[in-house]
């Protein structure tokens, strides 16, 4: 999934990635190798031109990833928590062990995004 950066500023983002990376003490291969570590396979290549020369649209999952792995948000955004795709099946894998017993429900998600697919998977048990 890509995002269009007309609403992005790159330098800004840029700026950021290499604070964030330097923060840590890591090198763009060590930053890579965290993120292939953690389930997030990219190459040092791209973080590189990520860092330096920012394409037009940029992955958003892995945008995503560099935040979680580096620990800060990297974009600045109305909601503060990012959701990964695991994020989303952990929600799911909730709602299906709930469907013998709907008292069993997990609490709503107190993140935007997290908490419209609540509702909908909830409207979806509900009717």
């Amino acid at each position: 999934m890509a995002r269009a950066l007309q609403s992005v500023d790159l330098q800004s983002l840029s700026e950021a990635l290499k604070r964030a990376r330097e923060a840590k003490g890591w090198t763009l291969q060590q930053l890579a190798h965290e993120l292939w570590a953690k389930g997030f396979p990219t190459s040092q290549n791209k973080l590189w031109r990520l860092e330096n020369n920012p394409p037009k649209r940029v992955d958003t999952e892995l945008l995503l990833w560099l935040e979680k792995v580096l620990g800060t948000p990297l974009l600045s955004s109305t909601d503060p928590q990012p959701v990964l795709v695991d994020d989303v099946t952990t929600l799911i894998d909730a709602f299906i062990d709930s469907r013998a017993n709907p008292e069993t429900l997990p609490p709503r998600p107190s993140s935007a995004p997290l908490g419209a697919i609540y509702d909908r998977l909830r409207a979806l048990m509900e009717g």
